[in-house]
């Protein structure tokens, strides 16, 4: 039997809920997608997802050579 894959990939980018948007911040350009249109693909009773969304961050450390960070 056929199968059929759908893999949506976005790197360095914004959500926002109220504009309903996917926000891609790349080197050279921004790209705007609509979130609606894109989850809409994956939506239906016959389809099953996999869905994982993850977000990173700097961590700032308590010192830095031995130096206390300040407020």
């Amino acid at each position: 039997m056929g199968k059929e894959v759908i893999n949506h990939s976005y790197k360095n980018c914004v959500i926002s809920l109220d504009e309903d948007t996917v926000t891609e911040y790349g080197k050279d350009d921004i790209k705007v997608y609509k979130l609606s249109e894109i989850l809409a693909k994956f939506e239906g009773e016959e389809k099953q997802v996999d869905f994982s969304i993850k977000s990173s961050s700097e961590i700032i450390p308590a010192s830095v050579d031995g130096e206390e960070e300040t407020d």
